[in-house]
């Protein structure tokens, strides 16, 4: 009787709950349905009946921006003419002639060059203002502007004219649209006998090729036993790129990475499931703020695994994994479908943008383990094992590089210049010319201490303070606007390094730009000390 009764409640449960999922899946879809006939309606009233016409196909580009706005900054629409740039995310290709643009003062700027293409090898060079392409003047226009007068068939010419600083005529360049690949691995290296360094700028399709060439060279040229794989502002790509490139490290049938969506089903685990090429290696991975998505990815399964050390700064924390889905008319919706954990359980999603959606709270830094039982923290990024602080210039010489002198006088600098001299070094009578420069901009800098130091005089005297007190803030004021005058020699140093790499900017390839900056690096230097054998295992132990 007692079974009976367990049998006839299991049966009463079953279809509840049944019905009761049914009623909820019939809600959703009446809901699908109601918004899709309202929005219909009105469309088709507001392209029929508004006071003035309207295209429709802009009133609907309108309208999906909108819904994709309530969403996350990673939802994305691209119609066909935009499809370009879906391929820029997958393969790293595009149809352009080799330039990075960005506004300064309010001008289309040049601000790299990439080497091998249309641009640099017809001489345009960083700090170039972009007047006009072809008859579209473009000087004033937002960076994103360029974009659709590069779009063309490869091979075909088109002319830009160019203004630069330090000459008065405006040059003429006739570039030819170029197929361009944007290289995963900007330069590799050996920095020291035994220490091999590979800077990774993007995670598209050709990633784990790249990677593996480089590393397989430096090992077979150089015997090395270290490698720094550097992932800073690398702000992410494919997640199989990621899962490609930790295969090459990590032991056959690890967890690399789990992606979970909104129901139970859409689960799945990435494993490494090729035979590495080295497991051996010491490794050291380079982060900081701006390495995001697929750089986290590998950055936590490196460091959940114990396959080896991350330096630098804690990561962006973009947790979140995107779908491509083809639609009519060659469009496309990348579109937030899954967050993404790392081996340990950890989602390192720093903003939660649907709390709107949910009635899930997301707790901070909570604590999880890696292989070696060593503690690491769920949200906000990844945190290193060893925090560098990144190097802090004084405020005089952000100054100097915010307001873009540094930058201008390089330009101006080079104007009349073919090619760099030889064995060009920055000197003392090059800084004089950047002084004179600086005198002739009209360079005013006033440190904050003095500002807050001529307020508390004005507040001193609206309190009608005693003379003698008055006389003590004025003398102070002056003591410190007298050694202000002296902030540029005291920086002088600092200040010559940042103009000669400036300079050199213009005229070196990429590799040689990034071979500048490497002996200095303070990360780089932290991570060929960690890298010692002592050292390296005393972190991975926990100790």
């Amino acid at each position: 009787m007692k079974l009976k009764k367990i049998i006839l409640y299991l049966i009463f449960f079953f279809f509840a709950f049944q019905i009761s999922y049914s009623q909820e899946e019939e809600s959703f879809y009446y809901k699908v349905n109601k918004s899709f006939e309202i929005f219909g309606y009105i469309f088709r009233e507001i392209a029929n009946n508004y006071v003035v016409a309207i295209d429709p196909e802009e009133l609907v580009r309108f309208g999906i921006n909108g819904i994709l706005s309530s969403l996350d900054p990673y939802t994305e629409y691209y119609n066909e003419q935009e499809t370009e740039d879906i391929d820029i995310i997958t393969s790293g290709s595009y149809t352009g002639v080799g330039i990075t643009v960005s506004n300064r003062d309010s001008m289309l700027t040049i601000i790299d060059i990439q080497d091998e293409y249309s641009a640099k090898k017809n001489g345009l060079r960083i700090g170039d203002r972009i007047v006009k392409v072809d008859t579209a003047f473009l000087l004033y226009e937002r960076s994103d502007a360029l974009r659709k007068y590069t779009r063309g068939k490869v091979g075909t010419p088109i002319t830009f004219y160019i203004l630069r600083d330090g000459l008065n005529d405006t040059l003429k360049f006739v570039l030819t649209r170029n197929d361009i690949m944007m290289k995963n691995v900007s330069f590799s290296d050996v920095i020291s006998d035994t220490i091999g360094y590979i800077k990774v700028e993007r995670f598209t399709r050709s990633l784990k090729d790249e990677v593996k060439q480089e590393y397989l060279e430096l090992k077979n040229k150089h015997n090395i036993t270290s490698l720094i794989i550097d992932l800073r502002d690398n702000p992410g790509g494919m997640l199989e790129s990621a899962v490609n490139i930790c295969e090459l490290f990590i032991p056959k049938g690890n967890v690399i990475v789990t992606t979970k969506g909104r129901n139970k089903e859409d689960i799945k685990e990435y494993y490494s499931e090729e035979e590495p090429i080295d497991t051996n290696v010491r490794i050291a991975v380079l982060i900081n703020n701006s390495s995001a998505s697929a750089s986290e990815i590998v950055a936590g399964a490196i460091q959940d695994l114990d396959r080896g050390i991350i330096i630098g700064q804690r990561s962006y924390g973009k947790g979140l994994v995107q779908t491509i889905v083809d639609l009519p008319y060659n469009g496309n919706l990348k579109m937030t479908t899954s967050k993404y954990y790392t081996p340990s359980g950890r989602c390192i999603q720093k903003i939660d943008y649907y709390l709107k959606y949910s009635k899930l709270k997301t707790s901070a830094d909570t604590i999880f383990y890696t292989k070696n039982k060593r503690i690491v923290f769920e949200s906000k990024g990844i945190l290193p094992d060893t925090i560098v602080e990144n190097e802090v210039y004084p405020d005089f010489v952000n100054s100097l590089i915010n307001n873009g002198h540094i930058f201008k006088f390089a330009n101006r600098y080079t104007s009349k210049l073919n090619e760099l001299p030889q064995n060009f070094k920055a000197d003392k009578k090059l800084l004089q010319q950047f002084k004179d420069y600086l005198n002739l901009q009209k360079f005013n800098y006033k440190t904050k201490l003095l500002e807050q130091f001529e307020e508390l005089l004005t507040i001193a005297k609206n309190e009608k303070l005693s003379q003698s007190t008055l006389e003590s803030l004025e003398t102070a004021k002056q003591q410190i606007a007298n050694e202000e005058k002296n902030l540029f020699d005291i920086n002088s140093e600092l200040i010559l390094n940042l103009i000669e790499k400036e300079i050199k900017l213009r005229f070196i390839s990429n590799k040689e730009a990034i071979k500048l900056n490497l002996d200095s690096d303070k990360d780089i230097t932290t991570a060929k000390e960690l890298l010692a054998p002592n050292k390296y295992s005393k972190i991975l132990a926990g100790k």
